[in-house]
Formats: C-alpha cells, structure tokens, sequence
C-alpha cells in the first residue's frame, strides 16, 4: 500500500490505500484514543486523469484536504475583507473587518491545533515519518525496535516541498502569470512537479533543495520521538496495515470507525 501521514500537536493521522488511521491523546483518559475511516478512491477514472496532467495533479494532491479547502477559502475571505476595509461605505468597512477578523482567528485555531505550544508536535512528526519508513522496508507489521532504527528524516516530507515551493516563488515569482492566485496556483503547481522529478533528472539541484529541507526537518520541523509517542505511532500504524490486508473484523471497523468519529473538529477538518 501506499503511505503517507499528518501530524499535530496531539497525535498523527496515517493514510493506506482505503482507510485511514488516526490517533490523538486524551486528557481526561490519559492516554491515546485511535481511530479509523474510510478515504476517498485514489484509483478513479478522474483521479487517474488529473495525476497525468502536470502541474495541476500538485494542486489536486494539496488542496483535496478538506483543511486546505477550508484554509484556501478562509485565506480568501480574509483577502477580500481586507479590500472591503479600504471602501468609503462604513457598512462595507464593517463587513470587511468581519471577514478579516474570522480570517486571522480560524488561521490562528488551525495553526495552533496543528502546531500547539510545547512543541510536541516535532516529536509526532519524527514519529509519523519513522513508522512509514520502517514499514516500507517491511512491508507488513512492524515493531518497536524496527521503528526506532530507520531515520525521521523524509525526502517526502512536506518540508521539504516547503523548500521547493520558496526555490519557484524565487523565480517564477517575478513574472506576469496572471491574477495573484492564478499565479500563486502556477508557482505551486510548479512546485509540485519538482518536488517529484526523479533525482537523476536534475541531481545537482535535487541535493541542494532536499539537503535544505533535510536541515529543516533536523533543526526546526521533526525531533527524536518518545517511547510512548513513537509506540502510539507504531500501533497505528500496524492497525492500519490490518485494515487494508481485510484481518480487521467487522466489529472492529465499527469501534474504530465510531472512534474516528468522535476526533476534535479541527482533526476532522485536517483529514
């Protein structure tokens, strides 16, 4: 199967090929509560089209996120609230300081829920990029002692796509593409593509973007997990590599399924 994951300040979110996986700690029960749901198909006919097309296959694989719909939307308003601030009308500076203010205080609850305030967050991430590793190279269920062994250091990292993204601002950035968020769809769709060129079309500047975004994640985005958040990860792991072999029983499904539904509302908004 196919993996990739998300990590906030209170848990990460595994993504197989069907299902999805998340967890997140409790405070009240102290400890960590796990989840399950089903995604969307990835091997539809228009999906398979739109991964062919450059470009805007990249913005397809950020902006299916309903988190990233709902911020791209928000980001919006908060833009045209703040035209709506600049008119003579008081209604409309009103209006406009509405939208702006909605603007900034959903961006703020979003950012803080997936970045918190101690830091937690860098072990997730280190966690969630060390049970993809070790399960790529098993390819099945893994233990502790195999997770603990591989890197947190992921080329397919977002971080590292980060890096990219500012390398095409810096020169598509500077030309006339169009509107401001046609263009910014462009840079990013261009992002995209060179986040995925294979290395041997390019190695030079292939090493010198993910050499900066592997510094990133070393210093700034990942850290070490614990033994508890790296255990956490790991079960989930395994419970998702379960769920797509079919060795999960209906009864199961239905506890974690009913599990996933109860996860914070910004979890469910991330994916």
């Amino acid at each position: 199967m196919k993996t990739a994951g998300s990590s906030r300040k209170n848990g990460i979110t595994l993504y197989g090929d069907k299902y999805a996986v998340t967890f997140w700690y409790d405070k009240k029960r102290q400890d960590y509560i796990y989840g399950l749901y089903p995604i969307a198909d990835e091997n539809g006919d228009a999906v398979r089209k739109i991964r062919k097309i450059p470009v805007v296959r990249g913005l397809y694989s950020i902006f299916r996120n309903p988190g990233m719909l709902a911020s791209a939307g928000i980001s919006t308003l908060s833009a045209a609230g703040a035209l709506l601030t600049l008119r003579d009308k008081k209604s409309m500076r009103i209006l406009g300081g509405i939208c702006l203010g909605a603007g900034y205080a959903y961006l703020g609850a979003l950012f803080y829920h997936i970045f918190g305030t101690d830091g937690k967050v860098r072990q997730y991430h280190g966690a969630e990029h060390k049970v993809i590793e070790a399960y790529e190279k098993q390819k099945g269920r893994i233990t502790q002692e195999q997770a603990e062994e591989v890197s947190r250091i992921s080329r397919r990292c977002g971080t590292n796509f980060i890096v990219y993204y500012f390398a095409s601002q810096a020169v598509f950035g500077w030309l006339p593409l169009g509107h401001g968020l046609v263009q910014q769809g462009l840079i990013t769709g261009l992002a995209y593509e060179g986040f995925r060129l294979p290395e041997e079309k390019a190695p030079a500047l292939k090493e010198v973007l993910n050499q900066a975004g592997d510094l990133l994640q070393r210093y700034v985005t990942t850290a070490e997990p614990d033994r508890p958040k790296l255990e956490a990860a790991r079960i989930a792991m395994n419970l998702l590599v379960d769920a797509e072999s079919g060795k999960l029983s209906d009864d199961k499904i239905a506890y974690f399924r009913k599990n996933a539904d109860k996860r914070p509302l910004m979890d469910k908004l991330i994916g």
